[in-house]
């Protein structure tokens, strides 16, 4: 079973628990597992049959029980690979930002600027280490500050996300 199939099983399972025990659901839920070689940490805002609604989801990847330690050509390599097959989300990504001290990379989602509504993208940033964080921003005109929103990811867009990721991050 490929990686991003057996989180989804996972979290799945443990939404289905986490949802029995308590009639109400909660206004957020922590998930935090560890399978094969990611560790996973996400905080899920709602769900239904077919997606999730994500306020963070931050994942590690290890090497024998280990952090990774990529150097900067490999995770821009990483970045560069991410870019060409993660083409499913709503805007396609580009890398911004590369950080040599600290071995990390930053991708974002190329935003089209329309007056009417906020400013929103997705943003990836892989440390070295094995971690890869990625979040929603959104920047609502007239202010210089981005706030953090949730976003939405379909069971397959998830498991495709995952395995993408996995596939650069930990070969």
């Amino acid at each position: 079973m490929k990686l991003g199939k057996e989180v989804n099983k996972r979290l799945r399972k443990n939404l289905s628990h986490h949802v029995n025990k308590t009639e109400n659901q909660p206004e957020k839920i922590r998930f935090e597992q560890s399978v094969k070689n990611l560790r996973l940490h996400a905080v899920i805002k709602d769900f239904d049959k077919y997606s999730f609604i994500f306020e963070k989801l931050h994942l590690t990847f290890l090497r024998e029980s280990k952090e990774l330690n990529l150097n900067l050509r490999e995770l821009k390599l990483c970045a560069k690979n991410l870019i060409k097959k993660v083409t499913y989300l709503l805007e396609n990504l580009s890398l911004i930002e590369e950080e040599p001290v600290n071995v990390k990379v930053q991708l974002r989602s190329v935003f089209i600027e329309n007056d009417k509504s906020p400013m929103s993208y997705y943003e990836i940033i892989m440390c070295g280490n094995g971690t890869v964080s990625f979040d929603r921003y959104q920047i609502i005109k007239g202010q210089k500050q981005r706030v953090s929103v949730p976003f939405n990811l379909t069971d397959e867009v998830f498991e495709k996300l995952i395995n993408d990721i996995s596939g650069c991050v930990s070969s």
